[in-house]
Formats: structure tokens, C-alpha cells, sequence
């Protein structure tokens, strides 16, 4: 199917299996083909919220509890506070939906009966996340020369023209 199609099409040609074999069922749909296709697609089953999102051509999973709708979380957030290690997935809906089903059993327990445990270290993950956001990176000689090149050539077009100006005074005063 087209990647630009609406997601909502797109999950009921390929990935049936989110209403069939799961439960879920559509609550919500959107797409915007002026908006270079964004589309997004929302699902509900009796525990979970699950929610995918399409922006620039890159697809991805957001997943709350339904008990707290609201606490959308990524996919893979959630799933590195679980275990501890983020998966990468392939930013597709078929990659996202793909990763859902390999950790539904465990991502139904951290996000129904285990919530405020998965929460918490969600919330303690956040804090960590912005600290780091916080504190400046080194400057290494590797930046400062990469810094310097770009420098340069913002600065090139006008060391041109002066050079160019230079030597046609100095032609001319000859």
C-alpha cells in the first residue's frame, strides 16, 4: 500500500490483526494529505490505548493504559523502562505494529495491573532525560573544527567578493 495513504486504511489492509485477533477497535482517525500525508490512528481495547502517528513519513507508536488515557508514552520509552534496553523499530506502521505484538504480553501487565510501577520509572526516566537535556556538551577539538568549517563557509561568499574587489583595485591602480 502507498506509505503516504491514510494510516487508518493502511492498518486495515495489513494489520487486521489489531482488530480481529485483539480487540481493538477504532475510536479515533485523522489525515491531512496537505500536510505531506500526516495521518494518525487511534485504538482501544479493553486495556490498552494504543495510538500511531505518522509525521514526515515516519510512523510511530504512542501507548497508554486506558485507566489513564491521557499518559501516552512511545513505544519504545515504555518498553526501555520495562527492560531496560529501547528497541529500534523500522518507522513504518508495520515496523510499530510489528514491535507491539512481539511485547503485547508484557507491555499489558507494565501498562494494566503494574501501571504506577511502569509509571514511576517512566516519570524517574523523564527527569533524567531533561537533566541530561540540561547540562552543555563538551566542546571537543572535533566540534570546534567542525564549528570552524561551517563558519567559513557562511563567511566564504563575502571573503569572495573582497578578494575579487582587491584585485580589481589593484589591476586598476597599475
Amino acid at each position: 500500500m502507498d506509505s503516504s495513504a491514510p494510516l487508518k486504511d493502511q492498518l486495515l489492509e495489513s494489520d487486521k490483526w489489531l482488530l480481529d485477533e485483539l480487540g481493538f477497535r477504532i475510536t479515533f482517525y485523522s489525515y491531512s494529505p496537505r500536510a505531506m500525508g500526516a495521518s494518525s490512528v487511534e485504538l482501544e481495547n479493553e486495556s490498552l490505548r494504543l495510538l500511531f502517528l505518522r509525521d514526515r513519513g515516519s510512523t510511530r507508536a504512542e501507548i497508554a493504559p486506558v485507566a489513564d488515557p491521557h499518559a501516552l508514552w512511545e513505544l519504545s520509552l515504555v518498553l526501555e523502562a520495562i527492560t531496560d534496553v529501547r528497541p529500534r523499530y523500522e518507522l513504518t506502521l508495520q515496523g510499530a505494529a510489528a514491535l507491539f505484538r512481539e511485547n503485547l504480553a508484557t507491555l499489558t501487565h507494565a501498562m494494566g495491573p503494574d501501571w504506577p510501577n511502569t509509571k514511576r520509572e517512566l516519570d524517574r526516566r523523564r527527569q533524567i532525560w531533561l537533566r541530561e537535556a540540561m547540562i552543555p556538551k563538551p566542546v571537543t577539538l572535533k566540534n570546534r573544527l567542525l564549528l570552524a568549517q561551517l563558519r567559513f563557509r557562511r563567511f566564504l561568499p563575502l571573503i569572495a567578493v573582497a578578494a575579487v574587489v582587491a584585485i580589481s583595485v589593484w589591476l586598476i591602480s597599475r
